[in-house]
């Protein structure tokens, strides 16, 4: 994650002014008092055990609670708290920030819930870290108020527990609290466990990974990586592990196990893990792009299609694009990230919404007056007239008659 200076700066602000004006005007007090703040967690119902109960079938009477409970009810979920809160965030990983009758808190999904000091509704947390600025510099808190990277940092990127923080001269590695490298040579960040920079991809101690004798220069997906052999390319695990020697022109990411390759005699193939040839295009005008073992995705002449295995069509369309390249159970999203597509209907199964995405089994669709529905993996809709929806690592965050609610799936 990029910091944000100039939002940052603004909070940073805003803060400064609330301080300047505390005891000048009650309207601009933040007063935390014990008896208040102890009622509120008295209030906040929590369901800890997560496969219990099922989501109530009156929403108005929930179960095993007094409580009135005034959110949607939405299939396959359950309220993970009992709360309307004033606001909710989306999930960063580990914690959401909520605020109620003036409070602001951290709420986990194991059922923590933590008393923060700052009000982080224009802040993204990530696990339970965000970025802070100090004299337009940036660092690193955790939501217990604890300085995890000092504020000495032109930017910083936050991926899990690990925090890479950018000088102008030099990358700084945090794991804990605690620096696990540094290195003048620009890398990135790409995931919690691995750097990519110019000669290929590094460990969080700034080695180099190696699969056998090979490189690695491109980052891991789902534990593969594409490794070089000297203008070759092949596939190793994070392990160290050879998959695919390095034989083929151009390759792709490893994904749904499969790969589409371009070989020394100029072949397009969708390969399997051990480099098994399982599609092969004999079209030099086709370029094969993914397969998830059901359909294939496949380009022609600036034209994106959708074929079986034997590249008959399956669609009488083609496209302009197909996000992420990716077909989910049958639906995939086109007309830049607009709409939704039925291969068993063979068309639309979507009015053109202003933006539609799909995440673990949720399509999360806003409409152009600011509304949003909430779609299972069938297209089924699930949750509608919203005004905020956002599903993130395993937390739906909606906001319905101007309250937010947060729920997990059952």
């Amino acid at each position: 994650m990029k910091s944000k200076p100039f939002a940052i700066l603004i909070v940073a602000l805003l803060s400064l002014c609330m301080t300047t004006l505390f005891g000048c005007s009650e309207s601009f007090m933040l007063v935390r008092r014990e008896k208040d703040y102890s009622d509120f967690l008295e209030n906040l119902k929590f369901y800890e055990d997560a496969e219990k109960p099922n989501a109530p079938v009156n929403p108005s009477k929930p179960d095993e609670t007094d409580a009135e409970f005034f959110g949607p009810e939405i299939v396959g979920f359950y309220p993970l708290y009992r709360v309307e809160f004033d606001y909710a965030s989306a999930c960063g990983g580990n914690f959401v920030f909520a605020k109620k009758d003036g409070y602001g808190v951290a709420l986990g999904k194991d059922g923590e819930v933590v008393d923060v000091g700052e009000d982080f509704e224009e802040t993204e947390l990530t696990s339970d870290k965000y970025v802070f600025l100090q004299d337009k510099l940036c660092g690193v808190k955790n939501i217990y108020g604890n300085i995890i990277v000092p504020a000495v940092f032109n930017s910083v990127n936050i991926i899990g527990e690990t925090v890479a923080a950018y000088s102008d001269d030099r990358v700084d590695i945090y794991v804990g609290g605690e620096i696990k490298s540094s290195s003048r040579e620009p890398v990135e960040l790409v995931s919690e466990d691995f750097l990519l920079g110019v000669r290929g991809v590094y460990d969080l101690e700034m080695n180099p990974v190696f699969c056998g004798g090979y490189r690695m220069v491109l980052p891991p997906v789902n534990g593969i990586g594409i490794i070089d052999g000297g203008g070759l390319f092949g596939y190793g695990s994070v392990s160290g592990e050879v998959l695919t020697e390095p034989r083929y022109k151009s390759v792709s990411d490893f994904r749904f196990g499969y790969a589409a390759v371009v070989t020394r005699d100029n072949r397009n193939v969708i390969i399997d893990l051990r480099g098994n040839e399982i599609i092969e295009s004999s079209n030099a005008d086709v370029r094969l792009k993914t397969f998830d073992g059901t359909y294939l995705i496949y380009s022609s002449l600036g034209s994106v299609y959708v074929s079986d295995k034997d590249m008959n069509g399956l669609t009488p369309d083609a496209f302009d694009n197909i996000a992420d390249d990716c077909i989910y159970g049958g639906y995939f999203i086109t007309d830049n990230g607009t709409r939704v597509y039925s291969i068993n209907e063979g068309g639309y199964a979507s009015e053109r919404f202003s933006c539609v995405t799909f995440r673990d089994g949720l399509f999360v669709a806003e409409h152009g007056n600011g509304e949003y529905t909430v779609y299972d993996g069938k297209f089924e809709p699930i949750a509608d007239e919203l005004e905020y929806a956002c599903f993130e690592y395993g937390v739906l965050t909606v906001k319905y008659n101007g309250k937010y609610y947060l729920y997990a799936a059952e």
